[in-house]
């Protein structure tokens, strides 16, 4: 285990003024993983706290997802519909060139709830998220296309 920055994180790791629904990145390359560690058990745990010193957000993700070279936010192609979700409510993914579509859910404490291969899919798809087995709160869609991951957060009010 290992702490960066101590229990009051990085300051200005994330640079203002940081809006709502945008994406934010950090390089930290200041850790060895050392060699007795089994890489396919670790785990990056992300938070973000405001300038008061409150958790605003967090993710847990695996170590294999943090540092995977893919583009994110590639808004165009994913969009879902109602959002908050009530019952079901449909991810809408663009896919013009038939690449492999997955879509994986994370609560808010980073553990995926649900996961789908749907192979290569191509063309404008409606995919249903069925909310009857979530409990209300904030969930975390990654959509992977092809080599593209898009994130998206939802809510669902029961």
């Amino acid at each position: 285990r290992a702490l960066f920055g101590g229990f009051n994180g990085l300051s200005g790791s994330i640079k203002s003024p940081w809006l709502a629904n945008k994406t934010a990145t950090y390089e930290y390359s200041g850790y060895i993983i050392p060699e007795e560690f089994n890489i396919a058990k670790c785990h990056v745990v992300v938070g973000v706290m405001s300038n008061e010193n409150k958790f605003l957000n967090a993710a847990k993700i695996s170590l294999e997802e943090a540092t995977a070279s893919v583009t994110l936010n590639a808004d165009h192609k994913v969009m879902i519909s109602p959002n908050p979700i009530y019952g079901t409510s449909y991810i809408q993914v663009n896919n013009p060139n038939a690449e492999d579509l997955s879509i994986k859910m994370y609560n808010n404490f980073g553990v995926m709830v649900a996961s789908q291969n749907y192979g290569r899919l191509s063309g404008l798809n409606s995919l249903p998220i069925v909310s009857d087995n979530l409990g209300s709160g904030t969930y975390f869609i990654h959509v992977l296309i092809g080599n593209e991951r898009v994130v998206k957060q939802i809510a669902v009010v029961k």
